[in-house]
């Protein structure tokens, strides 16, 4: 996703700021839109953006749950790469370690574009990948004690590696419930996090209260939502700015983009003047 997971919470009113439906307001960027006013029940924002509420409670605990499912498949592969390497010996054929070896580099290689895309960086990929391709070109010249200490540098490389995008995803939607009134204590487990997401979306169903926007915004792929909110807040009226939006090709106006307003306190639905 575009944007992991976006730290907004949005505060919800009982009524539109606009009296008669499909006034007309201009974008910062000379964008044209008409506005559709959404009752003020508490549920405006999920009305806006055309999710239900129960929709976006499963999208973000399916979220937990393969992330969860992905650590795991992750770290069962370390452990294997770890494990293969580990059971090498001085003796063992050249044919067996260059197998091992290649296994070794495919992980680190499928592994390697959730740390950084930039070469320079020294991620743990890097330095297992640098630490892989010493160990290779040693092989013919290592004495018994060298292979040992070659094959720990190599098995402490692998054991470094982390699943960052397990790592991100954890951090910001902790932070997110956190900021949405859930105490730290609560979000250490999966079956935590899941019920502090469920307790978060209950708190406002039916009345008017606030929303974690920002937990809408991160899994808006999972919701099939390609979403732009713009704020008439502290704006000129009959004019908006864009707050945040998950767009193809970070095109805003794209057509599959559905785009709604906020004014501090309500959600309202805006449609491209054509």
């Amino acid at each position: 996703m575009k944007k992991l997971l976006l730290t907004a919470t949005l505060l919800l009113s009982a009524t539109s700021i606009y009296a008669a439906a499909e006034p007309t307001v201009i974008g910062s960027g000379g964008e044209r839109f008409s506005v559709t006013p959404v009752a003020g029940d508490g549920n405006c924002a999920f009305t806006a953006i055309g999710k239900s509420r129960t929709e976006v409670v499963a999208a973000l605990k399916d979220a937990v749950e393969d992330n969860y499912a992905a650590y795991k498949e992750f770290n069962n592969s370390r452990r294997a790469m770890h494990d293969l390497v580990k059971a090498l010996s001085f003796g063992s054929s050249v044919d067996m370690i260059n197998s091992v070896l290649s296994q070794v580099e495919s992980f680190i290689v499928e592994n390697a574009a959730q740390y950084s895309s930039n070469p320079e960086d020294r991620t743990p990929a890097t330095l297992a990948f640098e630490e892989l391709v010493s160990f290779r070109s040693e092989l013919g010249s290592f004495s018994a004690g060298s292979f040992d200490v070659s094959k720990r540098f190599l098995q402490s490389r692998i054991e470094n590696m982390y699943y960052a995008r397990y790592e991100a995803f954890q951090e910001a939607l902790r932070k997110e419930l956190q900021e949405s009134g859930m105490p730290q204590s609560r979000l250490s487990s999966k079956a935590e996090l899941k019920q502090s997401i469920e307790d978060v979306f209950a708190r406002n169903n039916g009345r008017a209260s606030w929303l974690p926007m920002g937990l809408i915004s991160g899994v808006h792929e999972r919701l099939g939502l390609n979403l732009a909110v713009w704020s008439s807040r502290d704006q000129t009226p009959g004019r908006v700015s864009l707050y945040q939006f998950s767009a193809p090709g970070d095109n805003v106006m794209d057509p599959s983009v559905r785009h709604v307003v906020w004014n501090g306190s309500h959600f309202d639905i805006l449609t491209v003047q054509q």
